[in-house]
């Protein structure tokens, strides 16, 4: 679980930055996702990694908050390389079994710090009931997962547990919007609370600048 818990910290805020609502970024830069978005036909689907999105993350600083004392995954190390890939290590006290639930906020600073929504249901400052249910419904996150050695999926056993140098990917449908064009790069807040039976079992508070590449 304590992968589980970064694999899934990593794609809910790499994720809220895929957005291809231009070929181009505000920088002028070429934007991958939007031209593929564009040239697919409506329903096909292919997978990118991370780095294609043309962004990095910098100046990452994270914390455990909430009652630490309840806590039962407890993360020792997290770290982003410019490729967007995650090394990590953490700790899990309890085997974990679904449903897992994720309560996640993200903020934006722009002028002053505001609240991204949820949108579409799966994207910004969302609760999702189980992401023990959502990573089995994504082939290329198993898929990921098993390659590296890692169980695909709940339950997941308890220990200490260590990810070097993963690679996230993700899928881009044609015709399909993901995500508004306003996020994009600057500056980021995120707090990540992972639940059993309605009660944390992990907490963390994270920081960090997006830049792109």
């Amino acid at each position: 679980m304590a992968k589980l818990a970064v694999v899934f910290f990593v794609m809910a805020v790499t994720a809220t930055f895929s957005d291809a609502a231009s070929l181009l970024k505000p920088n002028g830069k070429f934007n991958a996702a939007a031209f593929l978005q564009h040239i697919l036909p409506a329903g096909t689907r292919v997978t990118i990694p991370l780095s294609a999105l043309g962004y990095r993350v910098k100046d990452l600083a994270w914390s455990r908050c909430g009652n630490i004392v309840n806590d039962r995954i407890i993360l020792h190390g997290l770290s982003f390389d410019d490729n967007l890939a995650v090394t990590a290590q953490a700790e899990m006290l309890d085997d974990i079994v679904a449903p897992l639930g994720l309560d996640l906020e993200i903020q934006k600073r722009v002028l002053f710090w505001i609240k991204i929504p949820c949108l579409l249901g799966k994207f910004g400052s969302c609760l999702y009931p189980d992401i023990c249910a959502k990573m089995a419904e994504s082939e290329t996150l198993t898929g990921d997962l098993l390659a590296h050695g890692l169980p695909p999926g709940c339950p997941f056993p308890a220990g200490t547990h260590e990810m070097n140098n993963f690679v996230m990917r993700m899928n881009i449908e044609g015709e399909t919007p993901n995500i508004p064009s306003f996020i994009g790069a600057g500056a980021y807040k995120v707090k990540v609370i992972l639940l059993q039976q309605e009660q944390s079992v992990a907490c963390i508070n994270a920081s960090f600048d997006l830049e792109d590449v």
